[in-house]
């Protein structure tokens, strides 16, 4: 197990006073749901990862979906709202023009779904094949994505030519894109992370501004 995937996944845990070896089977689980995909994915495997056994998994989680839901209950319920509040204040502090929040927006986000890769990558799998998940973040986050809306809108809404909500789409799609294009199919070395967020940046500018 990698010293970045237990990084990333502590971010969830470090506060927690769950038992050690629960601890090591969710990491655990992280690294192979991310790896190999949740189906391909057996308990053994889980436990061997962690150096527990099976039956130290079953005592915490009832099956392996239930190992599942608990990583994607805590990564939706916990992690992404936080981050969110922090963007937040941060962008009432820092940002004074349309072009100051598309350049901060990509390069936070991006950063963001970085240094979570391995839980991004779970969760954006469980967003092509559990249509109930689908429904259940989306009820999750409402309340979320409104408050963004209206901050954004308060921002700079006025200099934007294309509603809020459709902006701030077209700002997920192409960094998501670009996240698994890095990530997912694992580009070449040549990969200019820099360069690739600059042209996003500008194609978000051209397409949202007047």
């Amino acid at each position: 197990m990698t010293q970045q995937i237990a990084e990333d996944f502590t971010k969830l845990i470090e506060t927690s006073e769950m038992p050690a070896g629960q601890k090591k089977v969710l990491q655990a689980s992280v690294e192979l749901f991310a790896l190999q995909g949740y189906s391909a994915t057996s308990t053994a495997q889980i436990a061997e990862a962690a150096g527990v056994s099976q039956g130290t998994i079953f005592k915490y989680f009832k099956n392996k979906q239930a190992l599942l839901n608990f990583i994607l209950d805590s990564t939706i319920a916990q992690l992404i709202p936080s981050y969110s509040m922090e963007i937040m204040k941060r962008l009432k502090n820092e940002i004074h023009t349309a072009r100051d929040f598309i350049n901060f927006i990509i390069d936070d986000r991006y950063a963001f779904l970085s240094e979570n890769r391995q839980l991004v990558l779970i969760v954006q799998d469980q967003f092509l094949t559990d249509d109930a998940f689908v429904k259940l973040t989306k009820e999750k986050l409402s309340d979320r994505f409104q408050f963004v809306c209206q901050t954004v809108d308060d921002l700079a809404g006025k200099d934007f030519t294309m509603p809020t909500v459709d902006l701030l789409q077209l700002i997920a799609s192409q960094l998501l894109f670009l996240f698994l294009m890095e990530f997912r199919f694992k580009l070449p070395t040549k990969f200019d992370r820099k360069h690739e967020l600059n042209q996003i940046k500008e194609n978000v500018y051209q397409a949202a501004l007047k």
